[in-house]
């Protein structure tokens, strides 16, 4: 455009021309090129101040449809932006963020979860740690080391229950009955009921007087 003015003495005529090579100088404003391409194809401004509201109500309104990726550059103007990408979807996909502040759980990161319910998961592997409350179904467990398994009992104290067990050469099993009973120690004095012993294949030793007694 052209730096065109009109002075106060000028003629109304020259007013007249002047105004008309303005216009021309301007153009169609169909003929700018923008690099969003909106202002290009409308034909004048008002047009396109139009078209721009249609574009920004259909944001506002969350029409607005997106083709793969949305790309953020963050506080730093620099070559390093995230790029929050889908998958090219098969149907229609909702994606929900709950209404709560937090971080977004990513597959490769190590983060930690706090106050998650986990329904029929399958765990790969890993470490468990600290105190779990409630009932716990574990299926195919095997636990690692010669005391696995440690008993506070109804006293949290300084005094604990350890199940150990000696380091096996073969597959061992040990099957506990169907029945509700105490457990007989190797060295413990129990008492005994309803019990049959080989005779043949164990050696009993003690006086006879003691095996007589009632």
């Amino acid at each position: 455009m052209a730096d065109r003015t009109v002075a106060t003495t000028d003629t109304l005529d020259t007013l007249r021309t002047t105004y008309n090579s303005t216009a021309g100088d301007v153009g169609d404003i169909s003929g700018v090129t923008g690099a969003s391409g909106i202002i290009a194809d409308s034909t004048d401004i008002v047009e396109a101040i139009v078209a721009m509201n249609t574009e920004v109500n259909a944001i506002k309104a969350g029409t607005s449809v997106f083709e793969t990726k949305i790309t953020f550059e963050g506080a730093t103007d620099d070559a390093y932006e995230t790029i929050l990408a889908i998958t090219d979807p098969t149907a229609d996909r909702t994606i929900t963020f709950p209404d709560a502040s937090g971080t977004v759980v990513t597959t490769s990161a190590t983060q930690t979860l706090t106050n998650k319910t986990l329904t029929n998961p399958t765990i790969a592997g890993g470490t468990f740690s600290g105190s779990f409350t409630g009932t716990q179904d574990l299926t195919g467990l095997v636990m690692s080391g010669a005391s696995p398994l440690v008993f506070e009992g109804a006293t949290a104290d300084a005094y604990e229950t350890t199940l150990a067990f000696t380091d096996p050469t073969a597959d061992r099993t040990i099957t506990l009955p169907n029945a509700t009973d105490t457990l007989v120690g190797l060295a413990t004095t129990d008492t005994l009921t309803n019990k049959t012993i080989d005779l043949g294949s164990n050696t009993l030793t003690g006086s006879l007087a003691e095996f007589n007694t009632a």
